[in-house]
């Protein structure tokens, strides 16, 4: 009899199995766990190695996925998504997480780590504010933010943005800005006074990035391979950690295990897990005390729902709403590209919307690290000109991603056919054009071309920040809420780990706490077991 099951690898899954090992309490976690191919890793900066190598299964793939999926997909999915390497991320969903949408295109993973292996690796606290909505208080979490900030290694400073993304102790240093990112900030100290009076501030990010060597793991080379090799040690993932954790004698990790259902069996006070080995097709069974599910918000909901044979009700999900706008400095166009750069985050943006109202979150971004042909079809000219267009233009470029919080209601909603295929419908919610204007007007003041209407809105379900399922409540009055432990309505030791607990969805990234969360209803799990 296993006393505690975790389903599921992602952040919250690690962070569970985590706090069991640090308690010296047996675990055993469940995981599909698909992992990437055996491939020689890239150990040189990406221009340098495009130059001196055949990078055709690189970029492309042998089997042309790479560029399948950007014909197939026509920009609909994250970029990292479409790199070869990362095939492992979304291997399998369409045969064992069938989806139904309606205006939602969810993005699923059951590889190792999950949806973490294409992360930015955005790693913020949440504040009293963000929590407004939530049955716990910062409180609850800040010991394990603070153990997590050393454990993993996250990068940040102390600037205009720490209100927003809490303390600076155990910080690394932070990531090296490229020439634009540093210009932006230079402007906006500058002209700092205006901005806040416009609800606007800008910071440096909080990321789960090593600047030094940690623990085996190097830091940081700003060698633009974000996008295309799975295997970077400085980003933290939590397929790598789960590596390193498994030399814990206390747990016990199995792949290729797709769990489907649970029931409980009042006779033995325990649960029965079932599902499939997806390696030999076989069924499992396997009996457990207490379950933590940290499958991902759609698939907890959906084991759930799968458990209860419940195929009438209809579950919130919350998904931030997000736009992309791309940004012009025109010193810099024509510029030579900067090779040596990191490739995703470089510096944040908050935006308030009012005293009663969750601010707006955004990601000022690099593109030194995808292919240049996931800007290819977005300039209105011939293919030619785009080529050259393109070459000048590039170099001059952010892109800022823009994400609005997410309250109850707001979101879509998702049941579950007799099939077995979730159904999630979505009606269309655009971004708020007032806060475009906020902006695209602040930027304008700091000498960067955009426009609102060059606005690319993000199609739901493709800002991966999925949450709400089975929302946590002081209360909980539906057989689908969890109360304040993470406990599932109904349900002797069912707990929620993943974002499928959270109430409403804040705008900022919600790894951190999503693992702080997992930790602390794990600890709470266990001294309630023992009283």
């Amino acid at each position: 009899m296993i006393e505690n099951l975790v389903i599921g690898s992602g952040p919250s899954g690690y962070a569970g199995a985590l706090a069991f090992c640090r308690r010296q309490e047996r675990v055993c976690v469940l995981d599909v766990g698909y992992e990437p191919k055996r491939e020689p890793t890239v150990e040189e900066n990406l221009y340098t190695y495009c130059q001196n190598n055949d990078v055709f299964n690189l970029l492309v793939g042998e089997d042309y996925s790479g560029l399948g999926g950007r014909l197939e997909q026509s920009g609909s999915r994250p970029a990292k998504l479409n790199s070869p390497r990362m095939e492992f991320i979304n291997r399998g969903v369409q045969k064992w997480q069938p989806v139904e949408g309606a205006g939602f295109k969810p993005v699923q993973s059951l590889a190792k780590g999950g949806l973490a292996n294409a992360w930015g690796a955005g790693l913020y606290e949440f504040t009293e504010r963000d929590l407004r909505g939530f049955p716990i208080r910062r409180s609850d979490l800040a010991p394990y933010y603070s153990f997590l900030t050393s454990h993993i290694g996250i990068s940040g400073a102390h600037d205009d943005l720490q209100s927003e993304f809490g303390h600076t102790e155990n910080l690394q240093e932070s990531v090296k800005l490229s020439r634009k990112a540093d210009c932006l900030l230079r402007r906006y100290e500058k002209r700092k006074a205006w901005m806040h009076r416009k609800g606007i501030r800008v910071g440096r990010p909080r990321l789960g990035v090593l600047t030094s060597p940690k623990d085996g793991r190097s830091a940081c080379r700003y060698d633009n391979l974000e996008f295309w090799e799975p295997e970077l040690q400085c980003i933290f993932n939590p397929r790598h950690a789960f590596e390193r954790l498994q030399g814990d004698s206390n747990l016990d990790y199995r792949s290729a295990h797709l769990v489907q259902a649970y029931r409980y069996l009042v006779s033995e006070n325990a649960y029965q897990v079932n599902g499939l080995r997806i390696d030999t097709g076989e069924t499992f069974s396997i009996k457990c005390r207490r379950i933590f599910l940290a499958a991902g918000s759609i698939n907890s909901a959906k084991i759930v729902l799968q458990s209860r044979h419940d195929y009438n009700s209809e579950l919130p999900l919350l998904d931030n709403t997000a736009v992309q706008l791309p940004l012009v400095f025109p010193g810099f166009v024509g510029s030579q590209l900067e090779t040596s750069c990191f490739g995703l985050t470089q510096l944040n943006v908050v935006c308030e919307r009012g005293l009663d109202e969750l601010p707006m979150q955004g990601s000022f971004l690099e593109i030194t690290s995808p292919s240049r042909s996931e800007f290819f079809t977005n300039f209105p000219v011939s293919a030619r000109s785009t080529l050259a267009f393109m070459r000048s233009l590039l170099p001059g470029m952010l892109v800022l991603q823009m994400f609005e919080p997410q309250c109850p209601g707001q979101g879509g909603r998702m049941s579950l056919k007799e099939s077995g295929e979730l159904k999630i419908v979505q009606e269309r919610q655009a971004f708020s054009g007032a806060a475009l204007r906020q902006l695209t007007g602040a930027l304008l003041r700091l000498g960067i071309l955009t426009h609102e209407l060059l606005a690319v809105h993000v199609e739901h379900g493709q800002s991966l920040h999925y949450a709400g399922t089975l929302g946590m409540s002081y209360s909980p009055s539906g057989p689908y809420e969890c109360d304040a432990m993470a406990r599932l309505s109904g349900e002797r030791a069912v707990y929620v780990l993943d974002g499928a607990n959270f109430p409403e969805l804040p705008a900022k990234n919600y790894s951190l706490t999503m693992m702080a969360n997992a930790m602390r209803i794990v600890d709470s799990s266990l001294k309630g077991s023992q009283q």
